[in-house]
């Protein structure tokens, strides 16, 4: 068995998620001055929008297929076949959702004025069906697609700081940053036969049909969070504007790429968690606490500073264009610090100890809440009470969380 470069994988996916968020991070405000906040915010509603049909193709895949691969990866046959039968999975899923999508986007009004910027969104589906993250975690090697995965995101930066200049170039906005993600995926999948021998071969229906069954939970747990991060939009667009949706989602996208730096850490180690699981519980309680403090003291730290300095931030990023988005920003500044602490639970603890079923229950029962409060708090409150429906949803969601684990004897 090749042994799990573990600090490697965190140094390498912490690259990737900071191309993901910071890159884009510093493109947003510039998108923001330039589209103007109305049109801002009908690209951020567009692409939350299209985020269901993001996380109906990862169908949990990002973690199941990573576990398996991780299990896997002396048997070239095997990653022959788990390769073949989850790609096949992930394109039937973009078949099936595009259709669905289409139908939406033609039928609805709310949709139907602005349908090319809806179809110009659906590219990054396809850009995250074929980036196989998964894969490349499962093998221990992240060096090449790292590398891959932030030039394109700089040259998505370099066309959108080049190409829009007013608020008449929003469609190609949203082209622009969609496409960028699907020219990754493209390359990225050139690189597979380097990683390993991968053989082509014709998944059978039985075998996918099984795939869907084993990666059902772990589905439910990230379409049940989707929940609560795209829905919140989309309710706070139908009950406000546009222009409600452009103040908050600046706000968002700095929560966003805050709570996204506690990812290379928890899925650089994913791996290794699941065989310690397996084969040491004694060190995989011992290396979770280890992780857990580190984790708590970072996020808390930085979680702070997020509510001391918002209004630092927006007067550095957007001058006085969007002071509404500063209470918004306050109202959600904790979320990193709870949405780490929660994510230690699932990864480390629930997942690894099969409790994929009760992760999927709890998870879904806290986004119906947050569908609830934030049609509620965003109707008396706009952005502000919206923001706060994601705070109290993510303390519902660690709470939760812990009192299980706790009462299963894994804490």
């Amino acid at each position: 068995m090749k042994a799990f470069n573990y600090r490697a994988n965190i140094l390498w996916l912490g690259l990737v998620q900071g191309s993901n968020y910071l890159i884009p991070l510093l493109i947003y405000p510039y998108l923001a001055i330039q589209l103007g906040v109305e049109k801002f915010g009908l690209i951020a509603f567009a692409l939350n929008f299209v985020q269901y049909f993001i996380v109906l193709t990862e169908y949990g895949f990002t973690l199941y297929a990573t576990k398996i691969i991780s299990l896997s990866r002396d048997d070239n046959e095997k990653l022959s076949k788990i390769f073949c039968t989850v790609m096949s999975a992930k394109i039937i899923l973009m078949i099936l959702g595009f259709f669905v999508y289409s139908i939406t986007i033609f039928n609805v009004e709310i949709f139907k004025s602005d349908w090319k910027i809806y179809i110009f969104a659906y590219l990054s589906v396809l850009g995250n069906v074929i980036f196989p993250i998964w894969y490349y975690q499962g093998m221990d090697d992240l060096k090449n697609i790292t590398i891959i995965n932030i030039l394109s995101k700089l040259i998505m930066a370099g066309l959108i700081i080049l190409f829009i200049k007013s608020p008449e170039d929003y469609e190609l906005a949203i082209l622009i940053q969609s496409s960028g993600t699907a020219i990754a995926g493209i390359l990225t999948l050139r690189l597979i036969w380097y990683v390993a021998p991968i053989k082509i071969i014709i998944p059978s229906s039985q075998g996918i049909i099984e795939t869907y069954k084993n990666g059902w939970h772990l589905f439910i747990t990230t379409a049940s969070v989707t929940l609560y991060s795209s829905s919140t939009v989309l309710i706070l667009g139908l009950i406000t504007n546009t222009t409600q949706v452009g103040f908050y989602s600046i706000a968002e996208k700095i929560i966003a790429a805050a709570k996204g730096m506690v990812n290379p850490i928890l899925y650089g180690a994913y791996a290794r968690i699941n065989y310690l699981t397996v084969n040491d519980k004694n060190e995989a309680k011992r290396f979770t606490l280890r992780i857990a403090k580190v984790v708590s003291i970072i996020f808390f730290l930085g979680s702070t500073f997020l509510y001391f300095s918002s209004g630092l931030i927006f007067e550095i990023l957007l001058s006085n264009a969007y002071t509404n988005s500063v209470d918004i920003l306050k109202a959600m500044a904790y979320v990193p610090f709870l949405a780490s602490l929660s994510s230690v639970i699932a990864l480390f603890i629930m997942i690894p100890n099969g409790m994929e079923k009760k992760l999927s229950q709890l998870t879904l029962a806290c986004g119906i809440f947050n569908i609830a409060t934030c049609a509620v708090l965003a109707k008396s409150f706009s952005g502000v009470g919206a923001a706060l429906s994601v705070t109290f949803t993510e303390l519902l969601i660690l709470l939760s969380f812990f009192i299980f684990t706790k009462r299963a004897g894994k804490i």
